[in-house]
């Protein structure tokens, strides 16, 4: 039998219209945590509801816990459109004196709702815009480090290469030599023979 909390917390990642795993980051748990309940079909442990309850403040406790009354807390309820049912993507809401929600939209006298899981989203994307610029930066200059270091390899490897086509070359010439001074000794051993 499947666990209606899991059932629920499906319904309000559905509803934000996020994947799991930004869900979990927004709310601050692994994935593997709610994937682990999910497959297990186990109540979400503590973590996991305090992580809905302080990012996610549109949505009722006891309607996750128990199934008991809207999905939406009352002062949220009382802006939302009618036709916006949990679940769609176009959420159209009202609230002016939350502090947790932000308002989008000017003077257009319908504003989106903005919960702090979508802010938090935003801060996130920014903070790994610029994660992503200072790997890219660490990046550049691990690369700059490792070609100094092939460079360098580069030059004692010409080094080396020079140093053995110069002995190649005094092992030729030596063994050019040898074969002179044996052709030398057989010419003078056949004279000598004659």
């Amino acid at each position: 039998m499947e666990n209606a909390v899991n059932n629920r917390i499906r319904r309000i990642i559905k509803a934000e219209n996020i994947t799991q795993e930004i869900f979990c980051t927004i709310i601050g748990i692994p994935l593997s945590t709610l994937k682990t309940s999910f497959q297990r079909d186990s109540n979400p442990n503590f973590e996991l509801m305090h992580g809905v309850a302080e990012n996610f403040p549109a949505y009722s406790m006891d309607w996750l816990i128990t199934g008991k009354g809207e999905m939406y807390k009352t002062e949220y309820n009382a802006g939302r459109d009618n036709n916006v049912n949990a679940g769609d993507n176009n959420k159209n809401y009202a609230i002016n004196d939350n502090p947790n929600l932000g308002m989008v939209g000017e003077n257009s006298g319908s504003y989106n709702y903005v919960s702090m899981g979508d802010r938090k989203v935003k801060k996130l994307l920014k903070e790994g815009e610029i994660s992503i610029e200072m790997e890219q930066s660490a990046e550049i200059e691990l690369l700059k480090q490792t070609n100094g270091f092939l460079e360098a390899r580069i030059r004692d490897l010409e080094k080396q290469i020079e140093s053995k086509d110069k002995t190649y070359e005094e092992m030729k010439a030596s063994k050019d030599q040898t074969i002179e001074t044996y052709k030398l000794m057989i010419e003078n051993f056949i004279m000598t023979k004659k």
